[in-house]
């Protein structure tokens, strides 16, 4: 673009119409004064000098700065592969990470990290903030996140963490809602009341009342459930309880957390 600017500003100065208009438009202004031809022309050819630097320092200060924008503009729209997202992650300036797993049996990104700064304890932590940082959704293989506090000796590949902090998964709501459906019926679950029967003081006793669902990530689901049932001694009493149970109705790691 410079080579062009005085490429024109250079013939415009030598057109032979022009010098004689220069020459003319100056001897007519300065003769007045004394000025003779000579003065003029050094005049003339100063002020095409002045008006070719101007432009070659216009031209050389956008420059830079064009090419720097586009550097900034490459680097935000380079886009991750799992191994460099996992690395990436593992280095963000926000949280103290300590582990991250991609799970490919559910397609989930994983991440645990510490209670620094009290993120877990004030629950500051959110998936959105990995989703937005890291361009989450330009990765076909993420379907969703998953969220942890970090607990020592513990592993995200060898499947230690079973309740995560925060979940954000379109998959996860679908596998939620297919639960819910199947065995969810009122304020009970299926597969847990028949579990409860099987050990309650008087099973036909048993009445519902409230439940929830959360997933725990792949196809396995934490039911926490409040119902009534007679005890020992006849009474009618509300207890609370929970367990895992996956999509095939199989159930484990029953607590009982009534009046906790």
């Amino acid at each position: 673009m410079n080579w062009i600017i005085v490429l024109v500003t250079t013939l415009i100065a030598c057109h032979p119409f022009i010098k004689k208009l220069s020459t003319c438009t100056f001897y007519l202004k300065f003769h007045t004064f004394g000025a003779n031809l000579k003065i003029m022309k050094i005049l003339s050819t100063l002020v095409f000098s002045i008006i070719v630097l101007f432009f070659l320092s216009c031209g050389d200060s956008s420059t830079p700065s064009n090419t720097t924008s586009n550097t900034v503009i490459k680097q935000a729209i380079k886009p991750y592969n799992i191994d460099s997202l996992c690395s990436a992650i593992k280095k963000d300036s926000l949280y103290d990470i300590r582990d991250v797993y991609y799970n490919k049996a559910d397609s989930s990104l994983n991440i645990a990290f510490t209670n620094k700064d009290n993120a877990v304890k004030d629950g500051t932590y959110s998936t959105k903030y990995f989703e937005d940082t890291y361009r989450i959704d330009t990765i076909a293989m993420v379907d969703g996140i998953s969220l942890f506090e970090y607990k020592k000796n513990k592993s995200l590949a060898g499947g230690n963490y079973k309740k995560p902090l925060e979940v954000s998964s379109k998959k996860a709501y679908a596998l939620t809602e297919a639960f819910k459906n199947k065995y969810i019926i009122g304020g009970y679950c299926e597969p847990l009341k028949s579990y409860l029967q099987e050990h309650m003081n008087d099973p036909d006793s048993f009445e519902e009342d409230k439940v929830w669902v959360e997933w725990l990530g792949a196809d396995n689901f934490l039911v926490t459930m409040t119902y009534r049932g007679k005890n020992a001694f006849g009474g009618l009493v509300l207890n609370k309880c929970s367990a895992h149970i996956n999509i095939q109705g199989d159930l484990s790691d029953f607590k009982d957390l009534t009046g906790l």
